[in-house]
């Protein structure tokens, strides 16, 4: 459902669906940087999963949640698309796709423990640090943590433990 009307968005057409809203969400990040814009508030990709505080996004932010229930949809039932499509996001877009890519690391059935370990690490210190994406990260972290390697888990925690300052 979008603005109370059921679009009624078959399977059949949903990898569809996804390329238009990658399309409109990156038409939408590129408006956003050309305006200078240090920041768009979205909402949490976990919409659902109970955190203390609020959240605050614009009502325009809306969309990525819908993006979110129907990338749910596809991972499900397709994960090496899901898996396709979340590769291809760009990890330095600051507005949509890299907080989407996090959301995207934490399906087990689309990506493996290891290599979301090693994209954690490879993060720049302001991305792996940025606030905006705090719960992106801290969620994926908790529910793949046992995944990693003990390796992987050191070297994330040394990173933690060494701030944003490193």
């Amino acid at each position: 459902k979008r603005h109370n009307e059921d679009l009624g968005i078959t399977d059949d057409v949903l990898p569809q669906i996804i390329n238009i809203l990658e399309q409109q969400l990156t038409a939408a990040s590129e408006l956003l940087s050309n305006s200078d814009a240090l920041y768009f508030k979205t909402p949490s990709c976990y919409p659902d999963r109970k955190v203390e505080g609020k959240e605050f996004f614009s009502e325009s932010g809306e969309i990525l949640l819908w993006f979110v229930t129907l990338f749910d949809r596809m991972a499900d039932m397709w994960p090496d698309l899901a898996n396709a499509h979340a590769t291809i996001w760009p990890a330095t877009e600051q507005f949509f796709f890299r907080k989407l890519k996090l959301y995207a690391f934490n399906k087990k059935r689309v990506f493996k423990a290891d290599h979301v370990a090693e994209e954690v690490l490879a993060l720049k210190n302001d991305e792996f640090w940025d606030t905006y994406l705090s719960r992106e990260l801290l969620f994926l972290l908790v529910d793949r943590w046992k995944e990693f390697s003990q390796v992987n888990r050191n070297q994330i925690t040394e990173r933690i433990v060494g701030g944003p300052s490193q």
